[in-house]
């Protein structure tokens, strides 16, 4: 037996899963009851997005680490934790 689930979504989320499920030869529906089984097989939540891009917040620490490395300001390798430390205080 099917049963309805309704939920709000804006309508470009909608239009935009239609055009991806309908060009891999699935329907909006087929998506999400795989997404449901999933969901209850795992009792996991998986997102994955594809298209990520880095905040500035990421890419400003990401140009430092590159700066740091062209001056070679990186730290040592340690064997200890106590030299660690030691160096970290200086």
């Amino acid at each position: 037996m099917s049963n309805v689930i309704n939920f709000k979504t804006d309508n470009k989320t909608k239009k935009q899963a239609q055009k991806i499920a309908q060009e891999m030869g699935l329907s909006l529906s087929s998506v999400l009851n795989v997404m449901l089984l999933n969901f209850i097989k795992r009792k996991t939540l998986f997102i994955s997005l594809n298209h990520e891009e880095p905040t500035d917040y990421l890419l400003d620490l990401l140009r430092e680490s590159e700066n740091e490395i062209k001056k070679n300001a990186l730290s040592p390798k340690f064997r200890k934790s106590k030299e660690a430390i030691k160096w970290l205080n200086k």
